[in-house]
């Protein structure tokens, strides 16, 4: 299981995490202060802001376009991604047909508003 994450975990959170299952886990490192060429954060606004100025944007560019190409998930061809408002509402097998071929891309996520329909405790373990 990969567990991406920005670098900022507490320190304990691995041991944490491991205590919910017993397959073994990876721990990527997702860069969210690296931008595109050409983009400087310090002078552009951001157009909506979450928990941080860029994050929200830059979260959002990892799982469309970087993802693919993070050397974490070189030997893998199907990808899960599971979130605090994620939600199994039915076949989640999408095309996409830009995907490298050698991936299936599931996506577990419906969007159900703030606060509303979130997976129970998964705030826990993500």
């Amino acid at each position: 299981i990969l567990l991406f994450h920005e670098g900022n975990l507490p320190p304990d959170y691995p041991t944490q995490v491991a205590r919910w299952t017993r397959r073994q886990l990876f721990w990527p490192f997702a860069d969210f202060q690296d931008f595109p060429i050409g983009f400087d954060p310090n002078h552009t606004q951001p157009n909506f802001r979450k928990r941080s100025e860029w994050g929200y944007q830059q979260m959002c560019r990892f799982w469309i376009s970087r993802v693919w190409d993070h050397e974490a998930i070189r030997n893998y061809t199907t990808l899960l991604r599971v979130d605090t408002d994620s939600c199994f509402v039915h076949n989640p097998i999408l095309p996409l047909p830009d995907l490298p071929k050698r991936f299936v891309y599931i996506s577990a996520f419906r969007a159900v508003g703030e606060g509303v329909g979130f997976t129970q405790h998964l705030w826990n373990v993500t």
